[in-house]
């Protein structure tokens, strides 16, 4: 009987040993490779995944992604994702507001104050017109105010309200819109008010000489005189 024993198991053997065939009981199947494996989690369970890995998630799972995984998501769940996700927007996109929609500027728009000047009154000083154009311009200042100057014509003549100043007389600078010869062969030059004289006798020679200059009176209107007589100044401020 042990003979028999003994020679099948030769057999088996010599069969085995011909054929390659393994007989070890303990071994197991290949795993299946990473990108076909389906993840399911539990709840509370932590997953790393690793790419081209699909996974859907129960409630309350957080889960770290790496690129190109493909996450289907249950509510409360959440999800970390690398890299980070930057998003820029293109030119030419068009947004479109539902009613009701409410919209705050955290940076308030600034605006500039007017250039415009008008005629705001008369100084209290008086200046021979010689006396330049700085010293005409604080005349203005000590009484109306750091920003304020002596007026040119046009910025008299186009402010609106003049009659709220009715008294008074005071310099102001010309403005030529044209000039031309006079019968005497002279250069005339128009003033923006209408007036004409011979260049540079509107403006006491550029405030520098007493020669004559343009006043503007609140009741006669504009006029050329003598700039070595003292007057005020015709003050203009921004709007």
């Amino acid at each position: 009987m042990n003979d028999r024993i003994q020679l099948k198991t030769a057999g088996v053997l010599i069969c085995s040993a011909l054929f390659g065939i393994s007989l070890n009981a303990s071994a197991k199947p290949p795993s299946p490779p990473v990108s076909t494996t389906h993840v399911t989690n539990t709840p509370k369970v932590e997953v790393v995944n690793t790419p081209d890995v699909n996974v859907s998630n129960s409630p309350s799972v957080t889960i770290t992604n790496t690129p190109d995984v493909n996450v289907a998501n249950t509510p409360n769940v959440k999800v970390t994702n690398t890299p980070a996700v930057s998003v820029g927007n293109t030119p030419n996109v068009n947004v479109v507001n539902t009613p009701d929609v409410n919209i705050t500027n955290m940076t308030p728009i600034q605006v500039k104050a007017s250039n415009v000047y008008h005629f705001t009154g008369f100084s209290k000083k008086k200046l021979i017109g010689s006396s330049g154009v700085a010293a005409l311009h604080a005349g203005c200042q000590s009484d109306f105010g750091s920003a304020a100057r002596m007026c040119t014509t046009k910025e008299i003549f186009k402010t609106p309200d003049l009659t709220t100043v009715t008294t008074g007389q005071g310099w102001s600078h010309p403005v030529v819109v044209s000039e031309f010869l006079n019968l005497s062969n002279k250069r005339v030059m128009r003033d923006f008010s209408g007036l004409s004289a011979i260049t540079l006798s509107m403006s006491c020679d550029g405030w520098s000489k007493n020669t004559s200059g343009i006043l503007y009176s609140a009741r006669e209107g504009f006029q050329v005189t003598n700039c070595s007589v003292a007057q005020r100044i015709s003050c203009c401020v921004t709007e």
